[in-house]
């Protein structure tokens, strides 16, 4: 049967019935609380599995002190060849002009996404990046 909220007094029964479930099943006779679930606590990891989990994310995220980035350095034998340096530099200029973009649109006020309390600036595709975690960067290599 679906109930149509058409009258007062289907109103005060579908209002009762909602006041009822969310305040008679936080009693203490239930012994269980409607916010905490057992099946989401048993989804939860240990506290041990947690600090591992996050102790290899660190290692991982990590960039090392001698890290090399893409469009960094180029690679001595593509030197010689004039078409592959061209390609090389035309390639550095383009990660440069996306850097200006990516900066560009981090300061723009109009994209929500980029500004405003607790939105941290887009600069995961940035291609240099200081040693550590630093949520920026474009390694030359994968570090896992």
């Amino acid at each position: 049967m679906v109930a149509v909220l058409n009258t007062h007094e289907n109103l005060i029964q579908t209002l009762s019935t909602i006041i009822w479930v969310n305040s008679a099943t936080m009693q203490p006779s239930t012994s269980a609380s409607m916010a905490t679930p057992a099946t989401s606590q048993t989804c939860l990891p240990s506290q041990r599995q947690a600090t591992m989990v996050m102790t290899i994310l660190d290692v991982l995220s990590t960039h090392s002190t001698d890290e090399e980035y893409i469009a960094d350095k180029m690679e001595p034998s593509w030197e010689e060849a004039p078409a592959i340096k061209g390609a090389f530099e035309r390639f550095i200029g383009k990660v440069m002009e996306l850097t200006g973009i990516i900066d560009g649109r981090n300061l723009d006020e109009g994209l929500l996404n980029r500004n405003g309390a607790g939105v941290v600036p887009y600069e995961l595709l940035k291609p240099r990046s200081e040693s550590g975690v630093t949520g920026m960067g474009v390694p030359n290599s994968i570090s896992i």
